[in-house]
Protein backbone atom coordinates (compact mmCIF):
# COMPACT_ATOMS: atom_id res chain seq x y z
CA UNK A 1 0.00 0.00 0.00
CA UNK A 2 1.50 3.41 -0.85
CA UNK A 3 1.69 6.23 1.45
CA UNK A 4 -0.79 8.43 1.18
CA UNK A 5 -0.35 12.56 0.77
CA UNK A 6 -3.72 13.07 -0.05
CA UNK A 7 -5.70 15.94 1.73
CA UNK A 8 -8.15 14.21 4.02
CA UNK A 9 -11.75 14.76 2.96
CA UNK A 10 -14.40 16.33 4.89
CA UNK A 11 -15.75 12.67 6.99
CA UNK A 12 -12.53 10.56 6.35
CA UNK A 13 -11.44 8.56 9.31
CA UNK A 14 -8.19 8.36 10.27
CA UNK A 15 -6.82 5.04 12.53
CA UNK A 16 -3.83 4.96 14.83
CA UNK A 17 -1.26 2.57 16.09
CA UNK A 18 0.40 5.15 18.94
CA UNK A 19 3.11 4.78 21.19
CA UNK A 20 2.63 4.17 25.11
CA UNK A 21 1.13 2.13 27.76
CA UNK A 22 -2.76 3.64 27.50
CA UNK A 23 -2.71 2.63 23.79
CA UNK A 24 -0.80 -0.51 24.12
CA UNK A 25 -3.65 -1.72 26.65
CA UNK A 26 -6.43 -0.53 24.34
CA UNK A 27 -4.87 -2.86 21.13
CA UNK A 28 -4.14 -5.67 24.21
CA UNK A 29 -8.26 -5.68 24.77
CA UNK A 30 -9.26 -5.25 21.13
CA UNK A 31 -6.66 -7.63 19.51
CA UNK A 32 -9.04 -10.67 18.16
CA UNK A 33 -10.59 -7.59 16.26
CA UNK A 34 -7.30 -6.33 14.60
CA UNK A 35 -7.74 -5.72 10.59
CA UNK A 36 -6.50 -8.46 8.39
CA UNK A 37 -3.01 -7.14 7.19
CA UNK A 38 -2.67 -4.68 10.77
CA UNK A 39 -1.99 -7.42 13.20
CA UNK A 40 -1.13 -4.75 15.96
CA UNK A 41 -4.52 -3.41 15.09
CA UNK A 42 -5.16 0.62 16.20
CA UNK A 43 -5.79 2.50 19.34
CA UNK A 44 -7.58 5.66 18.26
CA UNK A 45 -9.50 6.91 15.07
CA UNK A 46 -10.50 10.08 14.45
CA UNK A 47 -12.77 12.37 11.83
CA UNK A 48 -12.24 14.56 9.33
CA UNK A 49 -14.25 17.75 10.25
CA UNK A 50 -12.09 20.56 7.99
CA UNK A 51 -8.80 21.35 6.71
CA UNK A 52 -6.65 19.71 9.39
CA UNK A 53 -9.00 19.40 11.55
CA UNK A 54 -9.85 16.45 13.28
CA UNK A 55 -12.76 15.41 15.64
CA UNK A 56 -11.18 13.68 18.42
CA UNK A 57 -11.90 11.87 21.74
CA UNK A 58 -8.99 12.90 24.12
CA UNK A 59 -8.44 11.57 27.36
CA UNK A 60 -9.38 15.66 28.64
CA UNK A 61 -12.52 15.15 26.54
CA UNK A 62 -14.16 15.77 22.73
CA UNK A 63 -12.22 17.92 21.05
CA UNK A 64 -11.13 19.45 17.43
CA UNK A 65 -7.41 19.03 16.83
CA UNK A 66 -4.81 19.26 14.27
CA UNK A 67 -3.17 16.42 12.08
CA UNK A 68 0.34 17.18 14.06
CA UNK A 69 -1.18 17.14 17.48
CA UNK A 70 -3.42 13.71 16.69
CA UNK A 71 -0.55 12.20 15.28
CA UNK A 72 2.30 12.89 17.76
CA UNK A 73 2.63 10.07 19.04
CA UNK A 74 1.96 7.87 16.61
CA UNK A 75 3.98 4.67 15.06
CA UNK A 76 1.42 3.63 12.09
CA UNK A 77 -1.70 5.54 10.75
CA UNK A 78 -4.28 4.50 7.83
CA UNK A 79 -6.90 6.81 6.37
CA UNK A 80 -9.91 5.14 5.29
CA UNK A 81 -11.52 7.27 2.79
CA UNK A 82 -15.09 7.44 1.89
CA UNK A 83 -15.78 7.02 -1.61
CA UNK A 84 -18.89 8.35 -1.41
CA UNK A 85 -20.31 12.04 -2.14
CA UNK A 86 -19.30 14.93 0.10
CA UNK A 87 -22.47 15.46 1.06
CA UNK A 88 -23.06 12.10 2.88
CA UNK A 89 -19.06 12.88 4.49
CA UNK A 90 -20.43 15.90 5.30
CA UNK A 91 -23.62 14.64 7.32
CA UNK A 92 -21.26 12.30 9.19
CA UNK A 93 -18.73 15.08 10.59
CA UNK A 94 -21.51 17.27 11.60
CA UNK A 95 -22.70 14.43 13.39
CA UNK A 96 -19.33 13.88 15.05
CA UNK A 97 -19.21 17.42 15.99
CA UNK A 98 -22.38 17.47 18.07
CA UNK A 99 -20.21 15.26 20.66
CA UNK A 100 -17.51 18.18 20.80
CA UNK A 101 -17.30 19.54 24.50
CA UNK A 102 -18.44 15.80 25.71
CA UNK A 103 -16.30 13.98 28.59
CA UNK A 104 -13.95 11.44 27.44
CA UNK A 105 -15.89 8.13 28.83
CA UNK A 106 -13.52 6.08 30.89
CA UNK A 107 -16.30 4.27 32.08
CA UNK A 108 -17.00 2.66 29.06
CA UNK A 109 -13.40 1.89 27.89
CA UNK A 110 -13.29 -0.31 31.27
CA UNK A 111 -16.15 -1.01 30.66
CA UNK A 112 -15.88 -2.57 27.14
CA UNK A 113 -12.69 -4.91 28.72
CA UNK A 114 -15.13 -6.12 31.92
CA UNK A 115 -17.72 -7.22 29.07
CA UNK A 116 -14.88 -9.11 27.09
CA UNK A 117 -14.65 -11.18 30.26
CA UNK A 118 -17.75 -11.20 31.85
CA UNK A 119 -20.79 -10.07 29.07
CA UNK A 120 -21.44 -6.99 31.26
CA UNK A 121 -21.55 -3.73 29.66
CA UNK A 122 -20.70 -0.83 31.46
CA UNK A 123 -21.39 2.73 29.75
CA UNK A 124 -21.17 6.14 31.31
CA UNK A 125 -24.09 7.93 29.28
CA UNK A 126 -23.08 11.84 28.15
CA UNK A 127 -19.74 10.33 27.64
CA UNK A 128 -18.08 8.89 24.24
CA UNK A 129 -14.72 7.24 23.52
CA UNK A 130 -13.07 7.27 19.62
CA UNK A 131 -14.66 4.53 17.78
CA UNK A 132 -18.09 5.07 19.35
CA UNK A 133 -18.31 8.38 17.67
CA UNK A 134 -17.06 7.92 14.24
CA UNK A 135 -19.13 4.67 14.01
CA UNK A 136 -22.41 6.25 15.39
CA UNK A 137 -22.22 9.41 13.43
CA UNK A 138 -21.19 6.94 10.10
CA UNK A 139 -24.23 4.98 10.90
CA UNK A 140 -26.83 8.11 11.17
CA UNK A 141 -25.09 9.54 8.00
CA UNK A 142 -25.85 6.36 5.75
CA UNK A 143 -29.44 6.14 7.03
CA UNK A 144 -30.22 9.89 6.33
CA UNK A 145 -28.86 9.32 2.70
CA UNK A 146 -31.16 5.98 2.95
CA UNK A 147 -27.49 3.13 2.36
CA UNK A 148 -28.30 0.35 3.95
CA UNK A 149 -25.41 -0.63 5.67
CA UNK A 150 -24.31 -3.09 8.45
CA UNK A 151 -25.32 -2.38 11.64
CA UNK A 152 -22.89 -2.52 14.57
CA UNK A 153 -23.37 -0.85 18.24
CA UNK A 154 -21.14 1.96 18.82
CA UNK A 155 -20.90 2.03 22.33
CA UNK A 156 -19.28 -2.01 22.27
CA UNK A 157 -17.26 -0.76 19.30
CA UNK A 158 -13.34 -0.49 19.43
CA UNK A 159 -11.22 1.40 16.52
CA UNK A 160 -10.50 -1.98 15.18
CA UNK A 161 -14.10 -2.90 14.99
CA UNK A 162 -14.59 0.72 13.30
CA UNK A 163 -12.15 0.00 10.96
CA UNK A 164 -13.27 -3.89 9.93
CA UNK A 165 -16.69 -2.27 9.92
CA UNK A 166 -15.68 0.45 7.44
CA UNK A 167 -14.12 -1.55 4.98
CA UNK A 168 -17.31 -4.19 5.02
CA UNK A 169 -19.40 -1.74 3.63
CA UNK A 170 -18.23 -0.79 1.02
CA UNK A 171 -17.91 2.80 0.67
CA UNK A 172 -14.16 3.06 2.57
CA UNK A 173 -10.91 2.55 0.51
CA UNK A 174 -7.35 2.23 3.20
CA UNK A 175 -4.69 4.06 2.32
CA UNK A 176 -1.65 4.49 4.40
CA UNK A 177 -1.23 7.82 5.50
CA UNK A 178 2.55 9.20 5.68
CA UNK A 179 3.16 10.19 9.14
CA UNK A 180 6.36 11.98 8.04
CA UNK A 181 3.76 14.73 6.26
CA UNK A 182 2.41 15.66 9.04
Amino acid sequence: MNKSKRIPRIGDMIFLRDRGPGAAMIRFWSRRGAPKGYPDGFNHVAMCIGDDLWLSAEPSGIKKVNTTFLTRNSVEAVLMCFTGTDKIGWWAAQYSIAHMGEGYDFLGVVGFAVHRLTGIMIHWGGRQFCSEICLGSWIRALSEAGIPHSYRDPANTTPNDCFVWAMGTGFFRAESFDLSYV
